[in-house]
């Protein structure tokens, strides 16, 4: 099942392991470490973030490990 994360205007750190995927088996189950909380995941998440700021800027290292798609409709996109 997908996650939607709307109005995302930074990422904080402890989202690392969830954007890492860094998933461990504990006692026959999938979880994931966020922050203090072991989180349950079935291994194929699949995580949106949503952001409506035009000038968003995202540090180097968060771009290298998400794939960004840009659904910024312009005039001359319309034009098209």
């Amino acid at each position: 099942m997908p996650v939607l994360v709307q109005d995302v205007e930074k990422i904080d750190p402890v989202m690392n392991s969830v954007l890492n995927k860094e998933v461990q088996k504990v006692g026959g189950r999938l979880v994931m470490q966020v922050g203090d909380k072991e989180i349950a995941c079935n291994g194929e998440l699949t995580l949106f973030l949503l952001t409506r700021n035009q000038n968003a800027v995202f540090a180097p290292d968060l771009c290298s490990r998400v794939t960004f798609v840009n659904f910024t409709v312009t005039p001359s996109s319309l034009q098209s």
